[in-house]
């Protein structure tokens, strides 16, 4: 390891050239044989250059995130379909790809939306989830996000109007894909009409 030796002026010193020469020797002597090595370099500094290209993103890039769909009926999404469908409002409820092919990796995902259902019969349900992709072609539900909407039994002031409500899904998502994709789903028992409205959703990547 070299070290060089910074040859200080004080105050009422004489600033000579012997002064600055003795500075300019000992960078000479520490440089001219490559003497400076790994030990003379900060090896654990925080500097953009120690990071592996593309590690650093934007937060929210045009991909993390996802909103549509205006209180007003043209912006919403409607379904009477018995099974998931992805919830299109402009385009698909969809965020991503995010790279969760390291394992020391998480994926937060925050979805919030409003759902509406005109009258119907007590048994009737409206459910919204969020489901997981590596391709963006093939989707799988997650359980855990589901979320379940039923109007309540007749004879009740919900009888004479329809249901709105909002709901806000939060998860956490590991996986081993370098292109995981999240999108929101919905689906209806009954066939009743089931609108979803004002949808937001956002990921974010974190390393434990």
């Amino acid at each position: 390891m070299s070290r060089v030796v910074q040859t200080e002026l004080f105050e009422g010193a004489v600033a000579d050239a012997a002064s600055f020469n003795a500075t300019l020797t000992s960078w000479n002597a520490a440089t001219a044989a490559g003497q400076i090595s790994s030990d003379n370099v900060t090896e654990e500094g925080l500097d953009l250059r120690v990071f592996s290209l593309g590690a650093i993103k934007k937060t929210f890039a045009a991909t993390d995130r996802f909103a549509a769909g205006a209180l007003d009926f043209f912006t919403a999404f409607n379904t009477s379909s018995a099974v998931f469908v992805p919830v299109v409002i402009g385009s698909t409820a969809t965020v991503g790809p995010f790279n969760m092919s390291f394992s020391n990796r998480q994926l937060r995902v925050r979805a919030s939306l409003l759902i509406r259902m005109s009258l119907l019969d007590a048994a009737q349900i409206g459910s919204v989830r969020l489901a997981q992709s590596s391709d963006n072609v093939t989707f799988v539900g997650l359980p855990f996000t589901q979320r379940e909407f039923m109007r309540r039994n007749t004879l009740t002031p919900y009888n004479a109007a329809s249901i709105e409500q909002s709901c806000t899904i939060s998860t956490v998502v590991s996986s081993v894909s370098a292109t995981t994709y999240l999108r929101l789903e919905a689906r209806v028992a009954g066939g009743i009409n089931f609108q979803v409205v004002n949808v937001a959703m956002y990921g974010e990547v974190f390393n434990k």
